[in-house]
């Protein structure tokens, strides 16, 4: 089974990240947290083995009044990052890259743990971190507007986000 998902999985996670992920929400959260630039391509390449992993392995329909495997991991995944933002952001700002390195450990940590859900790596899980991101359940930094320009950023953001 890990190998079948790993054949799935790759060939999706080995395309390069298309050119306009520039200006996604997921980058200018990165960017906004001071998260290394070579992060914001590594969480492109791993949110697409992350989705290509979750179109595969996951549940045709709900069971009524039961939590999935992936929502519960979704939801495992959040607290996670919460814990590892309250301690980068005692430091100050920015705190993205101290958070990045207390989310990677993390994520080592639960793929490691016994799982529902076979075949799950630290980089499948740092996919559904940058996807969480991208779907602004998780923040590198305090919460700002996505959508507004963002003088700040290196590349100079325009409005527009990814959902």
């Amino acid at each position: 089974m890990v190998q079948a998902a790993r054949k799935i999985a790759m060939p999706a996670a080995a395309v390069p990240p298309p050119t306009s992920a520039k200006n996604t929400t997921l980058a200018k959260k990165l960017r906004r947290g001071k998260v290394v630039p070579t992060a914001e391509t590594a969480a492109s390449r791993a949110r697409m083995g992350w989705t290509a992993f979750e179109a595969t392995f996951s549940e045709p329909l709900p069971v009524a009044g039961q939590l999935s495997a992936f929502e519960a991991l979704r939801s495992r995944v959040v607290l996670e990052a919460t814990d590892a933002q309250v301690g980068a952001s005692k430091h100050g700002q920015p705190y993205g890259n101290a958070m990045y390195e207390d989310i990677r450990a993390r994520m080592g940590a639960l793929a490691a743990e016994r799982s529902s859900l076979d075949a799950l790596t630290p980089q499948l899980l740092m996919g559904l971190v940058y996807d969480l991101t991208a779907h602004c359940e998780i923040w590198w930094s305090e919460r700002f507007d996505v959508d507004a320009l963002d003088s700040s950023s290196h590349q100079g953001d325009v409005a527009g986000g990814e959902s």
